[in-house]
């Protein structure tokens, strides 16, 4: 017993002396103690100052760094190292490379980032047979990552968190024209050699007008969750590959399909399922590019939903008017003209305001279009944590 006693009260004594720091680049003095009254001015000199498990409070304002490491490392996944927005007056804390540029962020193992906003200018759409990324914010390797309600925006702009990522959440995030040709993800769960990424829980994220797939999980990653998110006009919603995936409450709304003749020209799908998810339910592809499957889920599926013309799949998809979307599908019970015009909204805005402008004002009719789109899903237990 003295052992455990001895574990428990190392642990609570780390719990008990995380501090908090806090940073504004406009206000802010790297020389000063770096609480609420006198921030620090730069987040690298308030990382120098933390210890795992501490809190730093980031204020409005435009942080223009090419690379973040945020650090240091937090003791688990219950105690992480956080980066949290703190509402300030009007503004965003928004992340960006020199020049307008979208910079490249990454973590250490147990880190929580939560309402930060990271992009660059928008540019010019093209599909490409190369991989064109900028920047992005990378979870590769990692384990415990934990990105929770924030912003990414930006072509040649993604989210990596795979090859051996293990235990990583991402939650009621917004992804807005990210992605660059068919190879780059907004988000990519890439499995990778043994051990491979695995148990990565997608929960009630939103992506928006983006290029390659919005969900890229090829290669066999292992015990994902995706739950709770909406898609709209990608060249294709969703790829999930390998085994012991769960999928419902999904909106995957009209995806454009692939438009270059290489590679594979005739790649246009909705989504690219595994054939032996444990779970498909409640998932709508609203596509006029059909489904395609490996097998049937190892679950009985049920209450998915696509298009006239589309059904028939051994996922059992069954066929909507769009009349009827409001009252079937009752997780978005919006209509088609409310779905589109709120993608519209959305993805005008981040065509044409700079993360500056961004940085300084909240826009509501901005946080109304993503209210409208947001998938009417709350998260059980069982998709937070699997044993």
């Amino acid at each position: 017993m003295k052992p455990l006693l001895t574990i428990l009260f190392m642990l609570f004594s780390a719990s008990a002396a995380a501090e908090q720091v806090y940073v504004c680049p406009s206000t802010g003095d790297d020389a000063g103690p770096g609480n609420r009254q006198k921030p620090f001015k730069t987040l690298q000199t308030a990382m120098n100052k933390m210890k795992p498990a501490d809190t730093c409070f980031i204020m409005p304002g435009l942080y223009e760094y090419d690379r973040v490491l945020f650090q240091p490392g937090g003791i688990d996944f219950n105690r992480p190292t956080v980066f949290r927005f703190l509402k300030d007056g009007q503004g965003q804390a928004v992340f960006v490379a020199l020049e307008g540029k979208q910079p490249r962020l990454s973590f250490s193992n147990f880190i929580r980032i939560e309402r930060l906003w990271a992009g660059g200018q928008p540019h010019g759409r093209k599909e490409a047979g190369k991989i064109r990324i900028n920047g992005g914010t990378v979870a590769f390797g990692k384990e415990g990552v934990q990105i929770i309600r924030c912003t990414f925006f930006g072509e040649g702009f993604q989210l990596l968190a795979g090859n051996t990522a293990r235990n990583c959440l991402i939650r009621d995030c917004r992804f807005v024209r990210m992605g660059a040709g068919w190879f780059a993800h907004p988000i990519y769960l890439s499995g990778g050699p043994p051990p491979t990424s695995q148990d990565i829980r997608l929960i009630g994220n939103t992506f928006i007008e983006g290029m390659g797939f919005a969900l890229h999980a090829w290669h066999n990653p292992q015990r994902l969750t995706i739950a709770g998110n909406f898609t709209a006009g990608h060249s294709c919603a969703m790829v999930a590959q390998g085994p012991g995936h769960i999928i419902h409450h999904n909106f995957f709304w009209k995806p454009r399909g692939k438009t270059t003749d290489n590679p594979q020209p005739d790649w246009k799908w909705c989504a690219v399922l595994p054939n032996d998810v444990l779970r498909f339910d409640h998932n709508l592809c609203w596509s006029s590019y059909p489904v395609r499957e490996g097998g049937k889920s190892i679950a009985e599926p049920q209450a998915n939903y696509t298009m006239p013309g589309r059904g028939g799949t051994q996922m059992k998809l069954i066929e909507t008017q769009p009349t009827q979307i409001p009252e079937t599908i009752n997780w978005l019970p919006r209509t088609e003209h409310e779905i589109d015009a709120a993608v519209k909204n959305i993805s005008d805005y981040f065509h044409s305001h700079t993360p500056q402008q961004m940085s300084l004002k909240i826009a509501p009719d901005l946080e109304a279009a993503f209210a409208t789109v947001r998938v009417k899903y709350e998260p059980t237990e069982s998709d937070l944590w699997r044993n």
